[in-house]
């Protein structure tokens, strides 16, 4: 008799082994989104200040 519940306790551990790895995972992937999003935001940010100095440079010339 203590086989099966040592299964069934087995089988609870790894659902939370399955529960953890997925929020990890979902996390991790969600991290990846925003840290791209913030670059790309930067480079647009980088790229408009660029645009900017380069156009007070040729009104001032």
């Amino acid at each position: 008799m203590n086989y099966p519940i040592n299964g069934i306790f087995h089988v609870k551990l790894d659902m939370r082994k399955n529960v953890l790895n997925n929020r990890i995972f979902i996390i991790s992937e969600f991290l990846k989104r925003i840290i791209t999003r913030r670059m790309i935001q930067r480079e647009k940010l980088l790229l408009q200040y660029h645009q900017m100095m380069v156009g007070i440079h040729s009104t001032v010339h």
